[in-house]
């Protein structure tokens, strides 16, 4: 293993790292010197390379280290590695590196918790707490647990602002979520849908995208301002969905909790076209249970204005809980509860839903698989007077996908993920099925 440092090392015992040194020489003096160095001489002389200020030529060294054979080097240098790039301030190359040594570690408590310590520098409390809830599926040592007890009191405050962001493409058999039938039938007469109203496939560039800034209110609290949106764009333009929200309000932390009201106002395009605007609030919330569970709920109220479609415009609510569960070390659950209600001008279009979910992740090695299965059950309030009927669905969906760690570029993680939907509707125009592929890199910054 050759790397190249500016400093001369220690003498050599029995070698297992090759060093090329190149201090100062005279310029005829030009061929390398190659040096061994034992294990614990590597490490001491990064110690010395860091101490005199050479942190490049350190993490050069570490690198290396990094592909050595024996795994206790690999992850001793991984180690390092992270605690340097936090402690330069670069928290997302602290994550890359901790999560690096947990892939082949996963029960290396330390530094699953400098993990955990590196997204509440980031700000990603969630993150932060599921990798909290991780450490804690075992008995830990009284040390440790008291770790863990800071570790939570730190997340009361985060980063000041961030953002994540993802990019790909998307092919889907159903991009208009329309029938596929050419024909239905409305009281004993056939109608003939045009192409326009059928079921159409396609493939989109997907962009999402989220950011946030945060200034603090008082020791437990901060005011948070956030932006999101996401975006699917197809080349002829017909299908366009763009949609875009905001939120403000204070956030409200405390070792064991998250509190957070918020204003919401919101906007969605759809080919190309305004379709409906929104301005309302929301509540969520955060509560751990024991040492490896959280619940967390929201709660919304809205008002949404569809230009053109009076018809559909009216008020609408919602409420979400899902438990989140650590079982293991790499295993990651989630089951889910929600329902909604939508108050529009037209009883035919007023509708209430409600609905469950359940998910699942685990790590093997640098890439996390995850899967997941949904269920919701509408009904409207009245009957569509050409089907002299009202409108019943049942709506089920199933994913499943990877994202890859290993094949990161630039610090984008790649990530598939496909899904199979079908939505089983008393009123033929909101009777289809749909199959989907996610292909994206994503990035938190």
């Amino acid at each position: 293993m050759i790397v190249t440092v500016p400093a001369s090392p220690p003498p050599a015992a029995a070698s297992s790292i090759a060093v090329q040194h190149t201090g100062e020489r005279t310029p005829s003096d030009r061929t390398p010197l190659v040096v061994a160095l034992s294990s614990a001489e590597a490490f001491a002389a990064v110690d010395q390379l860091v101490a005199a200020g050479h942190v490049s030529d350190a993490e050069a060294l570490l690198h290396a280290l990094t592909k050595d054979p024996a795994q206790h080097l690999r992850s001793e240098a991984r180690f390092r590695l992270g605690k340097m790039r936090a402690a330069a301030g670069d928290y997302n190359g602290a994550v890359t590196w901790f999560r690096a040594l947990l892939d082949e570690e996963p029960g290396a408590m330390a530094v699953r918790l400098e993990l955990a310590r590196t997204y509440a520098r980031l700000g990603k409390a969630t993150a932060a707490s599921r990798e909290l809830r991780r450490a804690q599926t075992g008995r830990l040592p009284l040390n440790v647990a008291r770790q863990v007890d800071r570790i939570s009191a730190a997340l009361r405050s985060s980063s000041p602002r961030g953002a994540d962001v993802s990019i790909g493409i998307a092919p889907d058999s159903n991009i208009n979520r329309a029938t596929g039938s050419r024909t239905i039938d409305a009281q004993g007469i056939t109608l003939v849908i045009n192409r326009d109203g059928r079921a159409t496939s396609g493939i989109g560039l997907q962009l999402n995208g989220r950011g946030y800034s945060r200034s603090p209110l008082t020791r437990t609290g901060s005011w948070l301002v956030e932006a999101s949106g996401a975006a699917t764009l197809y080349p002829s333009g017909r299908y366009d969905d763009i949609a875009g929200t905001v939120a403000i309000g204070p956030e409200f932390r405390s070792a064991t909790a998250q509190f957070r009201p918020a204003i919401l106002v919101g906007r969605r395009y759809f080919d190309g076209d305004r379709l409906s605007d929104q301005a309302g609030i929301s509540v969520e919330a955060r509560r751990a249970i024991g040492r490896t569970a959280q619940l967390a709920g929201t709660a919304t109220g809205f008002y949404a204005a569809y230009p053109g479609r009076a018809f559909l415009s009216g008020k609408g609510y919602g409420m979400s809980i899902d438990l989140e569960k650590a079982v293991t070390l790499r295993l990651f659950g989630l089951a889910g509860l929600s329902i909604s209600r939508s108050d529009a001008r037209d009883p035919a279009y007023a509708t209430t839903s409600i609905g469950g979910r359940l998910f699942t992740s685990r790590d093997a090695g640098r890439f996390t698989i995850f899967g997941g299965a949904s269920y919701q059950h509408l009904r409207a309030d009245g009957s569509f007077t050409l089907f002299r009927k009202r409108r019943f669905d049942d709506y089920t969906e199933l994913q499943f996908g990877v994202s890859a760690r290993l094949l990161a570029i630039l610090g984008l993680i790649p990530s598939a993920r496909f899904s199979l939907s079908r939505n089983d509707s008393t009123i033929p125009f909101y009777d289809f099925g749909r199959a989907r592929l996610e292909l994206t890199f994503g990035r938190q910054f």
